[in-house]
């Protein structure tokens, strides 16, 4: 099986289900796995042909409390067990749970258990400020659903830790995407003249993604301003807006969206 092919099928089946021991191999998870690179070059060409930035996407759910009980238990022998009956071929199954035993060995390695005693300024146990944890919970989302990073390109808020985590953990899929991104580069550059370009703010989230420098210098310090005080007010234990807010007339705006129209932070 090819690192590609593996990395679809693992995305198609679920981090979340396989760690629920609800693995399932059917139609509908073969179909996701065969269509994913299609879908990556629907999904960039769109973004990359329009001006303008997506709805902001739901942010998975996240309990702190069972990410400490799940992740350093590994791939438990229920899990695994559960995997092997949802596969048939025992060869598929073997890299399923391997590739699962990586992620969790990876994220066992990150997951915060430690916070900073304001008086004597040391690593205690305990739990971790919020913005540690939300820092985590941003790479572990990538982990259980790799496709948020282009959810978050969409909708202008992608950051550089979301890439790395992708690049780390579904190498072959971040290969496909950057090389998905060229191609649609190119068949549009064919077709409009090589002259086009992306518009700006999306031309440095397009270098965030591709982890290349294709970016504005200005628009790029607007935009880590944005994050540098959305940080710091995290920090000072203000909980950022969620990406999706119930009963607003007015969407959320992401850090890129406010990049793009000048609006202030």
């Amino acid at each position: 099986m090819e690192p590609i092919d593996l990395e679809s099928l693992f995305v198609a089946i679920g981090l979340d289900r396989i760690l629920a021991a609800r693995p399932k191999l059917h139609i509908y998870e073969l179909q996701r796995a065969a269509k994913l690179p299609q879908e990556i070059r629907r999904r960039l060409s769109r973004f990359l042909v329009t001006p303008d930035f997506g709805p902001a996407a739901d942010v998975p759910e996240f309990d702190y409390k069972q990410a400490l009980k799940t992740i350093p238990a590994g791939l438990t022998d229920k899990q695994a067990q559960a995997i092997t009956d949802a596969i048939p071929d025992p060869d598929m199954a073997m890299d399923i749970g391997t590739q699962a035993r990586s992620i969790l060995t990876w994220a066992n390695g990150i997951l915060p258990r430690e916070h900073l005693e304001p008086v004597t300024k040391e690593m205690r146990l305990g739990t971790p400020a919020p913005s540690t944890v939300a820092d985590f919970r941003r790479a572990w989302n990538v982990a259980r659903e790799p496709m948020i990073v282009l959810d978050d390109l969409e909708d202008g808020s992608l950051s550089e830790d979301q890439v790395a985590a992708l690049a780390l953990l579904y190498p072959a899929l971040y290969s496909d995407i950057q090389h998905a991104a060229e191609e649609v580069m190119t068949a549009q550059v064919a077709r409009r003249g090589q002259e086009w370009e992306p518009a700006p703010q999306k031309r440095v989230l397009l270098g965030v993604l591709l982890q290349k420098d294709l970016i504005d210098p200005e628009l790029t310090a607007m935009v880590q301003q944005i994050y540098a005080q959305a940080a710091q007010a995290e920090q000072q234990g203000q909980p950022p807006p969620s990406k999706k807010s119930g009963g607003q007339q007015q969407p959320v705006q992401t850090p890129g969206q406010k990049a793009a129209s000048g609006a202030p932070a």
